[in-house]
């Protein structure tokens, strides 16, 4: 058993007590555990037979981590044979990472369902970053939405600051320089008034995003 990361460039800064590549074969082992990396990680050798693996950590332990939450069971026939790993499912918990845009009246609404009806919320932390538009129908489910996210996961944050009140009027148009990204904003007003051109629509929050310090 070793522990620490391996030697490589696809690891480089990352390394911590560092390991060969090839440090079962130059060692003559079978098998060699390793443990450092939160991930299950499976590490072909000579030939391609895999005589070093990491487990990663029974449970995840952090958002964003892929492939964690297991054990690995390991059978070696004879000495010299091709170790048989088998991963095999231990973690409970389910660390969801939710990210979700704002482009129009409703879309929160729409995100709160997909929140109400995510599966096994009792063993679930969730991470919402919210980005785009706060439309003032919609600014009474946001100020209720850490209080749902409270009550049904084991643990939640929002991260909203990313979001722009919505125009209440046209008078942010007035304020864009001269030229063309005024003229831009004009021909899209116009063009939005029409409900079906959704393209338009969004265009034009994009445009207003970007004049309020956003990115479109």
């Amino acid at each position: 058993m070793a522990h620490g990361s391996l030697q490589s460039p696809l690891w480089e800064g990352q390394q911590n007590h560092p390991i060969a590549m090839d440090a079962a074969q130059r060692s003559e082992l079978d098998y060699l555990a390793l443990g450092d990396w939160h991930s299950a990680k499976e590490i072909p050798g000579r030939g391609g037979v895999v005589r070093m693996a990491y487990s990663g950590t029974p449970e995840p332990t952090n958002f964003g981590e892929a492939d964690s939450g297991y054990v690995l069971l390991v059978d070696i026939e004879a000495h010299g044979a091709p170790p048989h790993i088998e991963r095999r499912k231990t973690g409970e918990l389910e660390w969801w990472n939710l990210a979700q845009e704002i482009r129009e009246a409703g879309d929160l609404g729409r995100l709160i369902k997909t929140v109400k009806q995510r599966q096994n919320s009792c063993t679930t932390l969730v991470k919402l970053q919210l980005t785009g538009v706060l439309f003032t129908a919609d600014a009474g489910l946001l100020e209720d939405l850490p209080d749902l996210l409270a009550e049904r996961f084991l643990y939640s944050q929002i991260n909203d600051s990313a979001l722009i009140p919505a125009p209440e009027d046209d008078s942010w148009i007035n304020n864009l320089p001269d030229g063309s990204i005024r003229e831009a904003a004009e021909r899209l007003k116009r063009s939005a008034h029409d409900e079906m051109n959704i393209v338009a629509r969004r265009a034009l929050l994009d445009l207003y995003r970007f004049a309020n310090g956003g990115v479109a």
